[in-house]
């Protein structure tokens, strides 16, 4: 059998995305199923997955390279790296066009290297998950382990301008919109109380990587912050391919439960 290409969508889970594709119309209810690479709840895009005797094949898939595209928004920290966790510094207003020095930075990426997790994750340390020594505010008591990966090719592709009312409905609608406890309440009341009075003009880099399978790509985000000095968050990730499967490859379940040809 070919593996089945679904489009993931924001705020679902691989998980709860092959469960809504048991249900459709199309699902292998009948048939083991799992996922070849995982996708945090915040990204979306192509999705592998592996029905019946394939599943013994899931390593295989699991090593192909992944191309993301996502958008990082210079100026503000959170211990997640992304639009899902709590301030760690000031916002800062951030105006500057940055272009020049994100794009060297991308070039600078290309090659092997030694990742370290984010705080916000699976791996684990002394039997416990990152993510258990992060919300328990003792992530500096730890060694965080790192992973060695590869960035195959690494650009800026463009920016686009974003207020931050804008920017703060796109955070109100996908923390709410994402299931599971990820302290949404206290994440919507952090950026409620910062943005709701502040009316300005954010800048908001697209970026795209080729890369090996276990690259965070939120942890780019994060690098990029770091250089520039005044922190960095990933607005929104997307998969766009895993080795030769593509976006316009996949199906997507509608919130109706039909399935329909993904459009790129």
């Amino acid at each position: 059998m070919s593996p089945i290409l679904i489009y993931k969508q924001f705020s679902l889970s691989p998980l709860e995305t092959i469960i809504a594709y048991k249900q459709s119309a199309v699902g292998e209810v009948n048939h083991k199923m799992c996922y070849a690479g995982r996708l945090d709840p915040m990204a979306e895009g192509v999705l592998v997955v592996l029905a019946g005797e394939d599943c013994k094949d899931r390593k295989m898939y699991e090593d192909l390279p992944k191309t993301y595209e996502f958008e990082i928004i210079p100026g503000i920290t959170t211990d997640t790296y992304d639009i899902m966790g709590m301030f760690t510094h000031q916002l800062t207003i951030d105006t500057a066009n940055r272009s020049n020095d994100i794009s060297q930075y991308m070039s600078s990426l290309i090659g092997k290297q030694k990742q370290p997790y984010p705080p916000f994750s699976s791996a684990r340390v002394q039997g416990k998950p990152l993510y258990y020594w992060a919300r328990a505010g003792k992530i500096d008591t730890i060694q965080v382990p790192h992973k060695e990966i590869e960035i195959y090719k690494a650009e800026m592709v463009g920016v686009r301008k974003i207020s931050t009312q804008g920017l703060l409905e796109l955070i109100i609608k996908r923390v709410s919109d994402t299931k599971g406890k990820f302290r949404q309440d206290e994440i919507l009341d952090q950026w409620k109380s910062v943005l709701k009075d502040i009316n300005a003009e954010l800048l908001a880099y697209k970026c795209r990587v080729v890369c090996s399978s276990g690259t965070y790509i939120r942890s780019i985000a994060h690098e990029i912050g770091q250089k520039l000095g005044i922190g960095a968050i990933a607005l929104g990730i997307k998969r766009i391919a895993v080795g030769t499967y593509k976006l316009e490859d996949c199906i997507q379940i509608t919130d109706s439960g039909t399935v329909t040809t993904h459009e790129a």
